[in-house]
């Protein structure tokens, strides 16, 4: 009997070796990712982009900027659509400036700054409708990668493949992995006429923003620095540039001070020496992107989750400020999926599905009064001495009169086509 009960067990192990190794040969998963194939362009083809361009659709609207009577929307690594913004009810379309590699813009003096991937540019555009090019200051931002033969890494082009993994493979439980300069990711989110008259010497950008000017210096961000220029003349010249630490992603202006966002926490930068800035203090959170706008003594930052910034995080946070160098948080409201937003005296606006309206009853407390259907809104700018209300979302560009906060009505519309 013992010799039999060895013997049979000897053969199911035998057996489960068998079914083991065909298991190891054939093991193997379909799996749908998107995939992001490297995209290069020389110095060259970069410098030689710019140009006007007559006729060209707004289709992948990005940073929204106010100046006088003209707005102008960036074209996501395109360049910049100029309009005449005289009248929010009429904008009338002037020219779009191509600029390759262009997310980022502001204006002082008529003078337009913009970045074109490594390289800065000054334009003038006090005649709107001819902008010139007054200088390009070379390889001011680091580059994502440079191949000697390739050129600049410039961008990812994406499309869906399913492909077949092995069990075994070091990839196959990866929702994200390189193959070569290739990437895979689950993730789809994971990378995107007479012009009136000029009112102030500055523009107006959105809580979005990673350039911004204060008096005669223009301030910019990139994935790890701050960088400092004086704009006293045409031609930017760096004074500094400052580690700040990784994946910064905006940055805001406020009585001398810069507020800068980041997907690990807000950096509060004191201007007292405009050449070089200095770091005041900071307040950490979890893992999520996080723009910020500021009001008297207080900050507010939306945070959201569920893209490359990491996180699952969808909220409001308030902040005092009031002593820079030790930032408290005061409270912490639930939001859906909050992007940019915009504060006028007692009313706060926030991108969050909706572009939703909150009334602020002291410190710490806001109540919703109203919610505008938007098509995944981005960004707001609020006009702080007009009733105007400036929104950029899928949809394209939408303007409101605010004269009542509460009932927004709708005054333009620049269609994404």
């Amino acid at each position: 009997m013992k010799r039999f009960i060895l013997k049979t067990t000897g053969i199911l192990f035998a057996f489960s070796l068998i079914f083991t190794s065909c298991l190891k040969d054939d093991c193997s998963l379909k799996r749908t990712f998107y995939r992001y194939d490297p995209i290069y362009k020389s110095l060259s083809q970069i410098r030689s982009g710019l140009k006007l361009v007559d006729e060209k659709d707004l289709k992948v609207p990005g940073k929204i900027y106010i100046y006088g009577t003209l707005l102008l929307i960036n074209e996501i690594k395109e360049g910049i659509h100029i309009f005449n913004n005289e009248n929010p009810d009429n904008p009338i379309k002037l020219n779009f400036i191509s600029i390759p590699g262009n997310v980022d813009l502001s204006v002082r003096n008529g003078i337009l700054y913009a970045d074109s991937y490594v390289d800065l540019l000054s334009i003038n555009i006090n005649d709107p409708e001819n902008p010139t090019l007054l200088c390009r200051t070379e390889n001011v931002y680091s580059p994502i990668f440079f191949d000697p033969v390739r050129g600049l890494l410039v961008d990812y082009s994406k499309t869906k493949e399913t492909i077949t993994l092995d069990c075994h493979s070091q990839n196959f439980s990866s929702f994200r992995f390189w193959s070569g300069d290739i990437v895979f990711d689950s993730n789809s989110k994971t990378s995107s006429n007479s012009a009136g008259n000029f009112t102030g010497l500055t523009g107006i950008g959105g809580s979005m923003a990673r350039f911004t000017i204060n008096e005669d210096y223009l301030y910019t961000v990139d994935m790890t620095s701050l960088y400092s220029f004086d704009i006293g003349t045409s031609c930017p010249d760096l004074k500094t540039k400052s580690q700040i630490g990784w994946n910064i992603e905006t940055i805001y202006p406020y009585e001398n001070k810069l507020f800068i966002g980041s997907t690990s926490g807000m950096f509060i930068y004191s201007l007292t020496n405009p050449d070089a800035p200095t770091l005041a203090g900071n307040m950490n959170h979890w893992r999520s992107c996080d723009p910020v706008v500021v009001k008297d003594d207080l900050a507010y930052i939306t945070l959201h989750g569920g893209t490359e910034c990491g996180g699952f995080t969808n909220q409001l946070d308030i902040v005092n400020v009031k002593d820079i160098y030790n930032p408290t948080l005061l409270k912490t409201i639930a939001m859906e999926y909050p992007l940019g937003l915009a504060v006028k005296n007692e009313y706060l606006y926030i991108c969050d599905r909706d572009l939703k309206i909150y009334k602020i009853n002291g410190n710490t407390e806001i109540q919703l009064v109203s919610s505008i259907p938007q098509m995944n809104p981005y960004d707001v700018i609020v006009m702080p001495n007009e009733n105007n209300i400036i929104l950029v979302s899928e949809t394209g560009i939408t303007q409101y009169d605010s004269k009542s906060p509460a009932q927004l009505i709708q005054r333009s519309i620049i269609p994404v086509k």
